[in-house]
């Protein structure tokens, strides 16, 4: 028998607590660089990324470097769903909910966004490409609304084998680590 969802989100909190600063910063260097050497990132012009969380890929170094070629948007927590702002710089940035630094500017609804890929952070995939995330359901609804290509991006060790899910559960159409691509067969 698997281990429950809030099993999994305890296991990989501990191991994500063990990856040290410099651990997380080469991890993360090596996981976008692979991710602008995707031919799926290099055509995409509209994407949709995340400010990353403490214990998550470090997206500041990647946003930064391709804010001049990609437009992107990030997530902006409104009650129980998300809207979106451009990314327009590091200093654009304010703490938001949750403590994640969210864009200011005009705000779109995800409903209105027309982007080429979605960039989305989860605390494990699996090799089916089944999404845990954190348990507010808030990418859940966005990948309901926005089509594009969804990109699920994780350090190698939160990619497993088999992640619980539920009928509301959106899949991936790939999953992204330092080490791996794992890509849908119905792509």
């Amino acid at each position: 028998m698997g281990l429950t969802k809030t099993q999994y989100r305890q296991q990989i909190k501990q191991r994500k607590a063990l990856l040290s600063i410099k651990a997380r910063a080469i991890r993360s260097h090596a996981l976008f660089e692979r991710m602008e050497a995707l031919p799926l990132f290099q055509a995409a012009h509209r994407i949709i990324g995340f400010n990353a969380l403490p214990d998550e890929p470090d997206t500041e170094a990647f946003l930064t470097r391709n804010a001049t070629t990609k437009e992107f948007y990030l997530p902006i927590v409104c009650g129980e769903f998300l809207r979106f702002a451009a990314y327009t710089g590091k200093s654009s940035l304010r703490k938001g909910a949750f403590g994640i630094f969210e864009p200011v500017g005009p705000q779109v609804d995800s409903g209105d966004l027309a982007v080429d890929l979605i960039l989305v952070p989860g605390v494990a995939f699996d090799v089916n490409l089944n999404r845990l995330g954190r348990g507010k359901g808030y990418y859940d609804r966005l990948l309901t609304q926005v089509k594009a290509h969804k990109l699920g991006v994780c350090y190698d060790f939160q990619l497993v084998a088999q992640v619980p899910t539920a009928p509301f559960d959106i899949p991936m159409d790939s999953v992204l680590t330092e080490a791996r691509y794992q890509l849908s067969p119905r792509l």
